[in-house]
């Protein structure tokens, strides 16, 4: 009876050593496949992880020269808008002035040619400037020295003028009472050949 007892503890321990051999054999071959399963399984969040971290970085470059091109281009705009106002505050300095001298032009000949259209004697010169001279006949007053410049008016054949600034063989011509000797206060210019000095 005792023998027998031994008997099946011996067989019943050797069954049970087979039976976990088979076991840690199929337990080692599955936990080969299950170790590359977990160890993909815990590189796939990392790989995820790192491929975000690059994408990131890239967009933040992209954002970073983005921002640096706006800030050329604001630059380059604030300057050209810099521009734009000096050229602006010129012009209408220029357009003062241009109706400023149209203005003066327009007074200088109301009061010039007033008198000489009128045929109003001339009057004693008040500075010793220029040279009193006389037209013979109808002489035009033009804009500048050139036959082909705009006419300005005409002098009356006896009337007199103050001439000056001969160049080119045409004189500036001015009211005989004209103190200011400035080529700005001229009526206009005569030809040379045109004006005769008064004995």
């Amino acid at each position: 009876m005792r023998y027998r007892g031994v008997v099946i503890c011996l067989m019943l321990g050797c069954l049970w050593t087979m039976t976990a051999c088979a076991g840690a054999r199929s337990n080692e071959a599955g936990s080969a496949d299950e170790r590359k399963k977990s160890e993909t399984d815990k590189n796939e969040p990392w790989d995820l992880a790192m491929t975000l971290e690059r994408e990131k970085a890239a967009c933040q470059r992209r954002l970073a020269e983005q921002a640096a091109s706006i800030d050329r281009l604001s630059s380059r705009l604030s300057d050209q808008q810099s521009a734009t106002d000096r050229s602006n505050q010129q012009i209408l300095a220029l357009n003062r002035t241009i109706e400023e001298q149209n203005r003066r032009w327009h007074d200088l000949r109301q009061a010039g040619h007033g008198n000489l259209l009128s045929g109003a004697p001339p009057a004693t010169p008040a500075a010793s400037w220029g040279a009193l001279m006389r037209v013979q006949g109808k002489t035009n007053i033009r804009m500048k020295r050139s036959r082909k410049s705009k006419i300005l008016g005409y002098l009356l054949p006896g009337q007199t003028v103050k001439a000056d600034f001969l160049e080119d063989d045409w004189y500036a011509v001015f009211n005989p009472a004209e103190t200011v000797r400035s080529e700005k206060k001229a009526l206009g210019y005569v030809h040379a050949p045109r004006l005769f000095r008064l004995p």
